[in-house]
């Protein structure tokens, strides 16, 4: 058959199973899968011999910090990441500058933002007023963040907007968004617990990078997510718990608990990695996903098991500047750091420990994003009519994680000097190669927004449309 591209001699992660597969791709979609032989024609031939072939990869938790906060981040640098990194879609959060709680805010958003994203995105709104969430809908959001907390250290990006801390809100929130079909982000907490231990360990002289990890161990976060799953359940919405790992380990069970009763509650975490004994090296830059030792593969295996259903970075950089109050007094520092490149390479490191497979590699870092956020078929997985992302990754190579190396404006990394072991070689986009051998083809404004399969979604004219229509006209 002619297409435009087609990608053989690769193992294709299919949602069978690997097969050793030729893929025809044709006007950006997968028009075909079989035996090299019986593809026989394609404009270009990319020859993936001993390498694997997975969906392109969706991070359905990114802050790219654009607009508004582009000091730390902005579309540009991040979809540089994200296509270095194999990942061909990413979920950016509402903590914005002007943060998005209504319809003006994401137009406003997206149009600072798609002249600069090489990769496909989706937006998230947030806030509580449930007034607006009709039309954040129609504008194509990609669901709800509800966030329990706040921070008053210098450049974190939790805005007053965004905070729910009362029942009341909190219900109306999940009732509103099941109405308009929008699933709910749950950064979970409860903010007058967590403000009290705080208080508490200052009161007591803990600044230390270790104090921070105490918080998990209050009932703070799990009275904070198990009464969302309860008013979730009794509004019949669709509960989504974001880095599961900074709430208390207990939390996985309790999800594990409600998948079992047939509650619609999915889950996800980031590649824990990094112990308590790292921060004595690399300090506040590896705030807030550091864990104690024996915690760390607790996650890794209820990623395993599908108790917790994604892998998502929470990529949220910050400038060193920042950061470093956080040496000496943990409470100045602001938690996050980039990790969108990285986030293929640190699930393989761990898979090739053996702690899962090839194909529950994809379901976490593909499929299982997909299918939360409404985009599969058309997203996260390899199969006919599906949007031909594809990343080829090299399972042997090993290489030493070098900040200089990273795209991300932050120009930092928690992971400096660790081997890694697996990463990609290549980025497919819309049956574009956008990345290869490192090097990022990719256009700024080749990105497109994605939203729900089914969803229809208001169509804004450009600023330029709109000033024109506005004009005086002559007579």
């Amino acid at each position: 058959m002619n297409g435009d591209l087609l990608v053989q001699g690769g193992t294709v992660v299919l949602p069978t199973g690997p097969e050793r597969l030729a893929i025809a791709i044709q006007d950006g979609r997968i028009q075909a899968l079989g035996l090299d032989a019986r593809l026989s024609e394609a404009g270009e031939i990319i020859d993936a011999t001993g390498l694997w072939v997975l969906p392109g990869l969706i991070d359905m938790h990114v802050h790219f910090r654009d607009p508004g906060l582009t000091h730390k981040e902005d579309f540009d640098s991040g979809t540089q990441a994200a296509l270095a990194g194999g990942v061909t879609t990413v979920c950016d959060m509402p903590n914005t500058v002007p943060p998005v709680t209504a319809a003006s805010a994401f137009f406003e958003k997206l149009e600072a933002i798609a002249p600069k994203a090489r990769c496909d995105f989706a937006l998230w709104a947030g806030g509580g007023r449930t007034e607006d969430f009709p039309s954040l809908a129609a504008a194509g959001a990609i669901g709800i963040k509800v966030y329990q907390t706040r921070s008053t250290a210098k450049g974190a990006a939790y805005f007053e907007e965004l905070f729910i801390d009362d029942d009341e809100t909190l219900l109306a929130v999940l009732e509103s968004a099941a109405a308009c079909g929008l699933p709910v982000a749950l950064h979970a907490d409860n903010f007058a617990l967590a403000q009290r231990e705080r208080d508490r360990l200052k009161r007591e002289g803990r600044r230390d990078l270790r104090a921070l990890d105490l918080l998990r161990r209050i009932p703070a976060t799990t009275e904070g997510m198990v009464k969302a799953l309860l008013f979730a359940h009794h509004a019949k919405a669709h509960l989504h718990v974001a880095h599961i790992s900074l709430s208390a380990p207990e939390c996985v069970d309790w999800v594990r608990e409600a998948k079992t009763k047939g509650h619609r509650v999915t889950a996800e975490c980031p590649p824990v990695w990094l112990t308590l004994e790292d921060l004595d090296r690399v300090g506040p830059y590896g705030l807030p996903f550091a864990l104690p030792r024996e915690e760390i593969d607790v996650y890794w295996r209820a990623l395993a098991d599908g108790s917790i259903d994604a892998l998502a970075t929470d990529h949220a950089p910050h400038t060193a500047e920042e950061k470093n109050p956080g040496w000496e007094d943990v409470w100045q520092a602001p938690t996050g750091y980039p990790a969108v490149e990285l986030l293929l390479s640190l699930a393989v490191t761990k898979m090739r420990e053996g702690l899962f497979g090839e194909r529950e590699l994809v379901r976490m870092t593909a499929e299982a994003p997909a299918r939360i956020l409404g985009l599969y078929p058309r997203k996260g997985t390899i199969q006919l009519g599906a949007d031909a992302d594809l990343t080829l990754v090299d399972l042997q190579q090993s290489r030493e994680v070098r900040s200089e190396e990273l795209r991300s404006r932050a120009g930092w990394s928690p992971f400096e000097g660790m081997r890694l072991r697996g990463w990609p070689v290549m980025t497919i986009l819309r049956g574009r190669v956008v990345m290869r051998e490192g090097e990022i083809l990719g256009r700024p404004g080749f990105g497109q927004l994605v939203a729900p399969l089914g969803r229809a979604v208001e169509v804004r004219d450009s600023k330029e449309q709109r000033e024109a229509s506005a004009a005086p006209k002559s007579r």
